[in-house]
This record gives C-alpha cells, structure tokens and sequence, in this order.
C-alpha cells in the first residue's frame, strides 16, 4: 500500500470523525434546546407563585380594612373619600399602593422580558392603575415610571399636575 492510499485512508477517517462530530453536536444541541425549555416552564411556574405571594402579602400586611371600607361604595372605589381619611388611615392606604405599584412594575418588567404574555399581565390593570393614580394624587405617592408611562397610554391621567412628583423629574419618564 503505498502512501497516496494511505492519506486516503487518512482523509476518509477523517471526514467520518467529523460527521459522526456533527451528529453529536446536533443531538447536544436539541436536549439542551428542550432542558431550556422545560427551564423556562419551571421558571414561568415559579414567578407566578411569587406573585400571588406578593399579592397575599399585601393584602396582609397593607391593607387595612378599616381603611379600605371607608373608601369602598355600593358603587366600587370613591377616591374623594380618600381626602377624609385621618393621617394614620392616609398613611395605611399610602404604603398599601405602593406595595401595589411596586407589584405592578414587577409585572411590567416581567412581561418586557417576555416572562409573562400581555393578556396574562393583570385581569384588572385599568382599575389597579385608576386606583394607583388616584391614591397618588392625593396622599404624595411617587409613582414609578413604568406605572406613570401605562397610566399615560390608557389615557387615565388627562392632566399633567402629577409629573413633576414622580420620582422626581418628568426627564426620568422614559427610563425604567
């Protein structure tokens, strides 16, 4: 056998190295492909368990019944009612939306890293930031901006008096 076969020889090994390679690469590739998939579905689970923990921790801790009845109609929220809370009861529904604003930008974070679908974001997010604006008009609440930037797409803010009290400065608006 002279040296011309053995090369080709050789090349031919050499070439079925590299296919039985490429075979293995693919096969890596989708497990991993599927085991990050299935990572996703475990993290999707778990991030909708912290917030419905979240949730049930700011029901428990911020919200004062007492408080909230007073506010709490026939007809659902009457925010003017909020002027006529004590300092104490002002301060109660105060921490208590803003636990709601911090869930809120969590939720709107979530849903920009495409964790969460928009439909899925909040069943009720017109009347949680209704609710949110209102209460920030009247007990100084700064609001975050993710919360003021959605509060300004639906239109539920038609007047400009909140802007210079959120967080600070209307240039900050447009940074999350």
């Amino acid at each position: 056998m002279g040296w011309d076969a053995i090369g080709a020889i050789g090349e031919l090994l050499g070439s079925i190295g590299v296919l039985v390679t490429l075979v293995y690469l693919a096969i890596q590739i989708r497990q991993n492909t599927d085991s990050l998939a299935e990572n996703r579905k475990y993290a999707k689970a778990h991030m909708y368990q912290a917030r419905a923990d979240a949730v049930n921790y700011m029901m428990a801790e911020f919200n004062d019944p007492n408080v909230m009845s007073k506010l709490i109609g026939s007809d659902g929220m009457d925010f003017d009612k909020i002027d006529e809370l004590t300092q104490d009861e002002a301060l109660i529904l105060r921490n208590f939306a803003q636990a709601v604003d911090t869930h809120s930008d969590n939720i709107h974070h979530q849903k920009s890293l495409g964790l969460i679908d928009a439909a899925d974001e909040d069943l009720n997010a017109e009347d949680t930031l209704r609710f949110l604006y209102e209460v920030s008009r009247r007990v100084n609440l700064g609001l975050r901006p993710s919360t003021m930037r959605e509060i300004r797409e639906r239109g539920i803010d038609s007047s400009d008096d909140v802007g210079s009290r959120l967080w600070g400065a209307e240039d900050r608006m447009g940074q999350h």
